[in-house]
C-alpha cells in the first residue's frame, strides 16, 4: 500500500514540475517576443489545450471597456486603431511580458492595459499615469468573460470605435497586429 501512495505522489511532483517547466518557458520567450525556446518540448507546448477559441468573442462585437482609466483618462474618441491587452493581475508575471518601450506606439491611437485587479491596487503598483498607455480595471470580470483571455497577457486590436478587429490567436505567438520596434 506505501509503495501506490509513494508512487501516486512522485506522478503528482512530476505533473506539478512539468507544469512549473511549461510556465517558466512560456514566461521566457514572451520576454523575447519569439516563439517557443527549444528547452520547451513539444509536448509542453500543446498545453493551449486548455484554450477554447469557440469562447473567443466574435470579430466586429464591441468591446465595453470603462469610459475613462483609473487615473480618469478618457477611453473614447480614438482616431485609429486601439490595441488591448489583457494583463491580469498587477501582481503577475505576466505585468513583466508588456514592455511599451518594445512596442511601436505610432502604430494605435491608444494602448489599453486591463488588470483584474480594484483600482485602489492598480493605482498603488502605477502611483501615477503612464504616458504611454491607458490603465483599466476589470475587478468585475466582465471583460474576463467576454474576452476570454485563457493566457496573460493576450493582445486584441480593436477598431477607433473598440470594435473588436484581431485576436492573438496563440499563447506561442506575438500576432502580427503587435508592431514591435
Amino acid at each position: 500500500m506505501g509503495t501506490v501512495i509513494k508512487g501516486t505522489l512522485h506522478l503528482v511532483l512530476a505533473w506539478v514540475a512539468l507544469v512549473a517547466l511549461a510556465g517558466s518557458g512560456a514566461y521566457l520567450f514572451s520576454q523575447f517576443h519569439s516563439s517557443p525556446p527549444l528547452a520547451v518540448p513539444q509536448s509542453y507546448r500543446s498545453i493551449q489545450y486548455l484554450h477554447d477559441p469557440a469562447m473567443d468573442p466574435q470579430i466586429g462585437g464591441t468591446v465595453d471597456l470603462p469610459k475613462t482609466d483609473i487615473f480618469g483618462r478618457k477611453i473614447a474618441g480614438f482616431e485609429s486603431d486601439v490595441l488591448l491587452v489583457y494583463a491580469g493581475s498587477c501582481q503577475s508575471c505576466a505585468l513583466r511580458s508588456i514592455t511599451p518601450d518594445s512596442l511601436d506606439l505610432s502604430a494605435y491611437s491608444a494602448v489599453v492595459v486591463v488588470f483584474n485587479d480594484d483600482e485602489s491596487t492598480i493605482v498603488n503598483f502605477y502611483k501615477e499615469p503612464v504616458d504611454s498607455f491607458l490603465v483599466a480595471s476589470d475587478q468585475s470580470t466582465m471583460l474576463r468573460k467576454y474576452l476570454n483571455p485563457s493566457w496573460e497577457p493576450r493582445f486584441y486590436l480593436l477598431s477607433k470605435d473598440l470594435a473588436l478587429k484581431n485576436i492573438q490567436k496563440s499563447k506561442w505567438v506575438v500576432p502580427e497586429f503587435v508592431r514591435l520596434i
